[in-house]
């Protein structure tokens, strides 16, 4: 009797130790262990620069919540940011063949797009960093996820195309999306919305799976502002756009499986309100045209 009392006191001490030695592991060493690791890889993958601010890791729910994640061009130039990121994992992927997550929760994201004078646009630099940086993966499949759900909120991007003369800010940005997975069969919906700096708004609805790729939804322009985005027309056409809204529906739907795209646009309207144009190479005042 005293000998199996002693057994389960040992097994007692050993348990507890073992999750003593989980807890401070996952709720000491990995937010560190982040903090340190994330500005070295992105400097050496990335060929940029990253800083963040408060980290905690719960060994116990598996949540991981990270605020102020700053990512930079290699001279300071600001890239995009994260007010707050909250991403949790479930038990079960611990014992099933996909990684599921309860949720990923980002909030005041901030991405700044750039065009420079000589017309070189600062995503497509990453992305060529990207490329040189990728490893031959051919191999490998889609990773096994799930997302039960994904929330984008007070989200904002800048628009500065100094190549073009054009600058805006989309804001704030909405995003959410539910049950996303790459297993077979698995669809997701999601909701979007977007604020633009004029008053003209982007709303996009829909459903998507992606795997098979597929989805079907309906995108939306509301009242756009026309003036600002005529500058990317200057090559196009000899007008100068001086007043005007923009409207849009175009509801979707598309599969691609076996190398074969099957889509459609069938429904899509247009309309255009309180449009005031003039020729580029003229003085004369604007025409308006209902």
């Amino acid at each position: 009797m005293r000998a199996t009392t002693i057994r389960w006191k040992r097994w007692g001490v050993g348990v507890a130790g073992a999750v003593g030695v989980y807890a401070l592991a996952g709720g000491w060493v990995l937010p560190r262990l982040i903090k340190s690791q994330l500005p070295k890889f992105v400097e050496t993958e990335l060929e940029r620069k990253a800083s963040i601010g408060d980290v905690s890791f719960n060994p116990f729910t598996l949540r991981l919540e990270a605020k102020d994640v700053r990512l930079t061009e290699a001279d300071g130039a600001p890239l995009f940011g994260v007010g707050a990121l909250a991403v949790e994992m479930r038990w079960r992927s611990v014992f099933r063949r996909a990684w599921s997550l309860a949720e990923i929760r980002v909030t005041a994201p901030a991405l700044r797009l750039a065009v420079s004078p000589d017309g070189k646009f600062n995503i497509a630099q990453l992305m060529e960093t990207l490329d040189k940086r990728k490893k031959d993966d051919s191999d490998s499949g889609m990773p096994r996820l799930i997302v039960e759900h994904f929330a984008l909120e007070q989200g904002k991007v800048d628009m500065h195309d100094r190549h073009a003369g054009y600058d805006e800010t989309f804001a704030p940005i909405a995003f959410e999306l539910n049950h996303l997975s790459t297993l077979p069969d698995g669809n997701g919906d999601y909701t979007l919305s977007a604020d633009a700096g004029l008053g003209g708004k982007l709303r996009w609805k829909g459903a998507a799976a992606l795997n098979p790729i597929g989805g079907s939804g309906l995108l939306s322009l509301e009242n756009v502002a026309l003036p600002g985005m005529s500058t990317y027309l200057k090559s196009f056409m000899r007008v100068v756009v001086g007043d005007g809204r923009l409207s849009a529906k175009l509801p979707y739907r598309f599969a691609y499986k076996d190398g074969k795209l099957d889509a459609s646009l069938a429904g899509a309207s247009l309309a255009l309100n309180d449009l005031a144009i003039r020729h580029a190479d003229a003085a004369a005042p604007f025409v308006k045209l209902k």
